[in-house]
């Protein structure tokens, strides 16, 4: 009873845990009057242990009568009966282990990132890639390849966001193989095209961070397929949307990789479209939200590479707009905190460019603050001080453009901070 009351405070579905703290005790008490708890699964002989244990006295007449026309057969059968129990516990041990450990890589692993603390995770990672290493996928049941897909996906995840790109493919490779598995193993199941489309996701975004565009194509195109073939299945869904218009976004991103500039501004406007629509039928998570103006972003930089500065001025603004919603919303989430520094650089470089130097300064500064104080909560995050280097080179720029005197201090100050990075 224990292991359960466990289990179900850690359960990852909200709706599968304890409502509250009243629930648990209520649980609680049930176990110490020997009745069956609400946590574990009603079994029948689950309830029949809790009733013996209730009437010890009867129940213990009639195990003497039964205990006298089994006595033979225990001697014979005591050798199997260990070796399952045995068995059995080590299945449940593992199914617990890996259940807790999903809980670490998912909702924890979540909490982290938005205060930018993933490298707390880097142990956890590294035993659990060491334990899914040494299991063969084809003894593991449907449970343990899902829970595993998922948990090496989320692993890959973090390895990514730290630039560990060598590390990343491994897990992800790994996590294909177990989401692969269950693909063949049950082709009509939607849950198991869409754990293995993230993994196709993440490896093309690997291979696109390493500049190498015809492996993310490849990737990322089976990523758009897997996510129109989840809509077939499941039809119009918010998940299923949610997956195709991303596979449209990587796709037109691709494009925009290789110069191909038309084909890649319809596609952004395609999936703005389509996002738009999304926010009218379902509830406006803050997620989406950030896609839309994730999307006005990438726009400015396709209008920035065809010359349209003031188009990119108003795409930019547009989505530094968005962000601050976001982050005036959920002040605690450092996350919010950096994209919105990154979209305020790209509002000045877009002044700056269309020669308003004067206002472009503004943005700038604003984005210095944000990042500065990122970087004072946490001076050894590497994503912020990457981002505050990208701001120093902006500003270089702009004082260099304004031919100021006072641009060398700010390029010795993002000099030294490089070769620290380096």
């Amino acid at each position: 009873d224990l292991d359960w009351f466990v289990m179900r405070c850690l359960e990852k579905d909200r709706e599968r845990r304890y409502g509250t703290a009243h629930e648990l005790a209520d649980d609680v008490r049930r176990h110490l009057r020997q009745e069956p708890v609400v946590a574990r699964p009603p079994h029948t002989l689950y309830r029949a242990r809790k009733f013996i244990a209730r009437n010890r006295l009867a129940c213990a007449s009639a195990a003497a009568v039964a205990l006298a026309l089994i006595i033979g057969t225990i001697v014979s059968v005591r050798q199997a009966v260990r070796a399952t129990r045995a068995e059995t516990l080590a299945l449940q041990q593992r199914e617990q282990a890996e259940a807790l450990l999903t809980f670490m890589l998912g909702d924890f692993r979540t909490e982290l990132k938005k205060v930018g603390k993933l490298e707390l995770m880097d142990s956890i990672g590294v035993q659990a890639m060491a334990y899914f290493a040494a299991l063969d996928p084809r003894s593991l049941t449907d449970t343990a390849l899902n829970r595993q897909a998922r948990a090496l996906t989320q692993i890959g995840e973090t390895r990514l966001e730290q630039a560990r790109y060598t590390e990343a493919s491994e897990a992800f490779a790994t996590a294909y193989a177990r989401a692969s598995a269950l693909v063949a193993r049950h082709p009509r199941n939607a849950d198991m095209l869409f754990e293995r489309a993230q993994v196709e996701f993440w490896t093309g975004v690997v291979a696109r961070r390493r500049g190498d565009l015809p492996t993310a194509s490849a990737w990322l195109t089976r990523y758009r397929d897997s996510a129109a073939g989840l809509v077939a299945l499941e039809g119009k869904t918010l998940r299923a949307q949610r997956e195709l218009t991303s596979g449209l976004h990587n796709l037109a991103v691709l494009d925009l990789d290789r110069g191909r500039l038309a084909e890649a501004r319809a596609g952004l406007l395609a999936e703005r479209v389509a996002l738009e629509e999304m926010l009218s039928l379902h509830p406006p998570t803050s997620p989406l939200r950030f896609r839309l103006s994730d999307v006005e972003s990438w726009l400015g930089n396709v209008a920035e590479q065809s010359g349209r500065f003031e188009e990119m001025r108003t795409h930019f603004g547009a989505a530094a707009d968005g962000v601050a919603a976001l982050a005036a919303a959920e002040p605690a989430v450092a996350h919010w905190q950096l994209r919105l520094a990154e979209t305020r650089v790209l509002q000045g470089h877009a002044l700056q460019l269309v020669g308003r130097l004067g206002d472009a300064a503004e943005p700038r500064a604003a984005a210095r603050a944000l990042l500065e104080q990122l970087v004072a909560q946490d001076p050894q995050n590497r994503q912020w001080l990457v981002a505050l280097l990208r701001l120093g080179l902006h500003e270089i720029a702009a004082r260099l453009v304004q031919r100021e005197l006072a641009a060398a201090p700010v390029l010795a100050e993002t000099r030294d901070r490089l070769a620290t990075l380096v």
